[in-house]
């Protein structure tokens, strides 16, 4: 039986730097990931303009807060978001890692019902996850999120669900882990009923 390849130093010394980096000092992330349809329905509330550039003049508005850096660690940004630019032409990503922040991006493309189990939903977004996260390498990102959406309906189907869901997440953890960036797993819970959800000390929540 062939041994399992094994990561060497010089690739886990880059995500271990990262890591460490993105839980000093007690603090933060900042998820700033909303999809475009996402951001556009809460600009549409409030009327306001839903187009690239207000959504971009919003985003710069946050990533230039005078001090974020003091008490953020990583930002997490959207496909859009991480081609984006400051209206005098810096690059969003340039200016959190000029504020000491680690740029980080969104890499799953939203929940969508399950084949076979409309019901169900599992998340999208490996065809082409190794390209992007190239690009993405590229573009500056240091880390990638990716979220697993967990249910609590009655009719689920909880075995069923976890077994796709653990299925896919592998499967991004594989593709990711040849990337010099962490790739970071983010839960969410989807459900009509209350539910508590057990934290151990030191557990730092999911971004949505």
């Amino acid at each position: 039986m062939t041994a399992p390849a094994v990561l060497a130093p010089p690739r886990l010394n880059p995500l271990a730097g990262t890591e460490q980096a993105l839980v000093a000092d007690d603090k933060g992330l900042l998820a700033i990931d909303e999809s475009i349809p996402t951001c556009n329905k809460r600009f549409a509330r409030l009327g306001i303009t839903q187009d690239e550039h207000t959504r971009g003049a919003y985003r710069e508005m946050i990533v230039t807060t005078p001090g974020l850096g003091e008490c953020i660690s990583g930002v997490i940004v959207f496909d859009e978001t991480i081609r984006q630019h400051t209206t005098d032409g810096v690059p969003f990503v340039t200016v959190l890692a000029d504020s000491g922040i680690i740029p980080g991006i969104k890499v799953d493309l939203g929940a969508k019902p399950m084949a076979g189990h409309p019901e169900e939903k599992v998340t999208e977004g490996l065809d082409g996850l190794r390209e992007r996260l190239a690009g993405y390498d590229a573009s500056g990102a240091r880390f990638a999120k990716w979220r697993c959406l967990h249910h609590r309906r009655r009719h689920a189907q909880p075995g069923l669900h976890r077994g796709e869901r653990a299925r896919v997440g592998a499967l991004c953890g594989a593709v990711s882990g040849g990337r010099p960036g962490a790739h970071r797993r983010a839960g969410g819970v989807d459900g009509r009923r209350p539910h508590r959800v057990p934290m151990r000390r030191g557990h730092r929540g999911g971004a949505g």
